[in-house]
């Protein structure tokens, strides 16, 4: 509820001082948090910004994790498979199959947004580096679990290392090009627009 807030706006009315408060802790204790929709909104909770400071490389690999799972269509492909997969499953069966689907779409976000960077010429080990650097801000150095949305601290990083091994074989390409664009903040909503020409 208080990642869809609006944290520039001073909320009055009723219990609008516990709902301020909860924003300012938000902001103080929350950690490195996005979400992609398939809408193609990306929220990026305030507090990422607090914990990267100036590190925009890793902000650039959370971004393009986040623009690689709507390019991928994840939420959508994630649920049709869980219900071809899980059909007809108990309800705990059918989580596990869903978070192994998760976990694996996970993983297929954090190579492409590694893809996503190298390609603009960022140092290949730029979204590794981000990856070890929010798990250790997160504390999180737990194995992958069952019940584990996200790979585990060293799968995640295995995967990661031999994905960057693969890459590193191939051409990085010419990179970006530039691209006429348009971004447009609208305060009211809080929202960031790109709009590429």
């Amino acid at each position: 509820f208080y990642g869809n807030l609006n944290p520039f706006q001073k909320f009055k009315g009723n219990h609008s001082s516990e709902i301020n408060d909860a924003l300012r802790q938000a902001y103080l204790f929350g950690g490195i948090q996005a979400a992609a929709r398939p809408n193609g909104t990306i929220r990026i909770y305030r507090s990422t910004f607090r914990a990267y400071e100036n590190k925009n490389d890793f902000l650039a690999c959370t971004i393009a994790h986040e623009i690689s799972h709507f390019l991928n269509n994840d939420q959508f492909n994630d649920s049709l498979e869980e219900s071809k997969k899980a059909k007809g499953l108990d309800e705990k069966e059918r989580e596990i199959i869903s978070k192994r689907i998760r976990r694996q779409s996970e993983i297929k976000a954090n190579n492409e947004a590694t893809r996503m960077l190298y390609k603009a010429k960022y140092p290949i080990e730029t979204c590794l580096n981000d990856l070890k650097f929010i798990a250790r801000v997160e504390g999180d150095g737990e194995e992958t679990k069952g019940d584990s949305t996200h790979p585990g601290y060293e799968e995640g990083i295995a995967s990661m290392e031999d994905f960057i091994e693969q890459l590193k074989k191939e051409s990085p390409g010419e990179g970006v090009t530039r691209i006429d664009r348009k971004w447009k903040y609208n305060r009211d909503l809080n929202a960031l627009t790109f709009t590429p020409s």
